[in-house]
């Protein structure tokens, strides 16, 4: 991999000097104030950084839940290709984007890295590159209310904060760490923590970079009491590390979501019929987001898609009709085209993503000649863009378009061209659509209801 490395800082070489005459071609971006920031974000600033555990310290003890988090999307928040490719957008400057719109965003995918006098805005250390690591959610002492990325506080000199009381239950054995201070804490156990950084707007324009704290907010599941952690946090029975007491209600660390195939298999009803109207076959499609909290799928624009297709065939197996529908969110940009980059979006072009049990019904027309075969529907969950190629050279190329179309200046952001192969190569998780509900149904010419 050192080997890979090297090749990675060589071809950004290589590209910022073939590129590097067209520095400065690119147009201003507008909008950006610094006044716009929020009032809190200086707060990262005066907390250092060393007094942060390693999360193989924690490790060491908490062996059980150090594993679950090495596989989790918090672990791997700062080194995933796509947000790496992000970094590349945000931080070569290509429209003179200013270095506060590389710091928002690592403020929630690499929060060590905004902290101290001295930002490590490139992601080269190696506590900025471990992403949300255990002490960044179990020193946490206050979040703000407000749809304010990396709105966390934390004390990370005090004692480390969990959800016990101390002791196994009334009257039940101490639960103390030889190694650190423990204390019982409601933040920790509440699902305004999750709002520290999935819940942002962009400070130039406003637009939501992650909504998915303030969906759940108006979800019936928070109606009804159930947290973030209900369902992302799942409960086991075991020890939080040796010679601790079993508990019969210990937390999950690897954080299941858009990953877990048993969680995408419980997201969706899906129910698919025909019938006749006004001279023509229908297909009718009933869709509802009956598991998730929040939207589905959630987050920003930047984010994931659901795709329903739709397949007609006839009597003989052939195919006759195929159809299909995305679900999500897309932004505009100045000019009213889409663009999946948030610094220059200025509106929300569309969100059809699907919100927690609001059923959505769909019609589409299909041809007479289909009669006596069937319908057969897919929803799909993507990661990314479909038209998008995720591999080593999708990722590379698209950052030299950018270069090409736009010009640069060189950056920090180049560095991440050996980050990107190496993650490219060897990918940590699959990108690959994943299918969430499946349904077919004879073709019946009934009258619709």
């Amino acid at each position: 991999m050192r080997s890979l490395m090297a090749i990675g800082v060589a071809v950004s070489g290589i590209i910022a000097w073939v590129l590097g005459t067209g520095a400065g071609l690119g147009g201003q971006r507008d909008g950006w104030s610094a006044e716009l920031m929020y009032e809190n974000k200086g707060a990262n600033l005066t907390t250092d950084r060393d007094h942060f555990q390693p999360a193989a310290v924690c490790g060491a003890c908490h062996t059980q839940h150090y594993e679950e988090w090495k596989r989790s999307a918090m672990s791997q928040s700062a080194q995933r290709p796509e947000f790496l490719l992000n970094l590349f957008r945000l931080g070569q400057d290509l429209r003179g984007a200013p270095v506060e719109d590389v710091q928002i965003c690592l403020q929630c995918h690499a929060p060590l890295a905004t902290m101290g006098p001295e930002l490590d805005l490139e992601v080269a250390l190696e506590s900025s590159r471990e992403g949300v690591t255990c002490d960044v959610c179990h020193t946490a002492v206050h979040v703000d209310a407000a749809p304010t990325p990396g709105g966390l506080t934390w004390d990370p000199t005090g004692p480390r904060r969990g959800p016990w009381l101390g002791t196994l239950d009334e009257g039940g054995p101490d639960t103390v760490s030889s190694f650190h201070e423990t204390a019982r804490s409601d933040l920790v156990s509440s699902a305004s923590i999750c709002s520290g950084c999935h819940w942002g707007n962009w400070p130039s324009n406003g637009l939501s970079v992650d909504g998915t704290f303030d969906e759940w907010q108006q979800s019936p599941h928070a109606a009804e009491g159930r947290r973030c952690q209900d369902c992302h946090m799942p409960t086991y029975a075991g020890r939080a590390a040796p010679g601790a007491p079993v508990r019969e209600s210990l937390h999950r660390h690897d954080f299941p979501g858009g990953e877990d195939e048993g969680m995408l298999a419980a997201v969706l009803d899906l129910e698919v019929s025909t019938c006749s109207a006004d001279g023509e076959t229908q297909v009718r499609v009933r869709l509802e987001n009956v598991g998730a909290g929040h939207d589905f799928p959630t987050g920003n624009a930047t984010a994931p898609v659901v795709q329903l297709d739709l397949q007609a065939t006839d009597s003989r197996g052939r195919v006759a009709w195929s159809g299909s529908q995305s679900f999500g969110k897309s932004y505009g940009d100045s000019r009213g085209s889409p663009t999946v980059d948030p610094t220059m979006a200025v509106s929300v072009l569309e969100s059809t993503a699907l919100v927690s049990r609001e059923p959505r019904f769909l019609r589409f027309s299909i041809p007479q000649s289909v009669s006596g075969g069937k319908v057969e529907a897919q929803v799909t969950f993507r990661w990314w863009d479909p038209t998008r190629e995720i591999g080593t050279l999708g990722l590379l190329g698209d950052v030299a378009g950018r270069y090409l179309a736009n010009g640069i200046q060189l950056h920090r952001g180049l560095q991440h061209v050996g980050s990107i192969l190496e993650t490219g190569i060897n990918p940590q998780r699959s990108l690959a659509p994943r299918v969430v509900a499946r349904d077919s149904t004879p073709v019946e010419l009934a009258p619709c209801p």
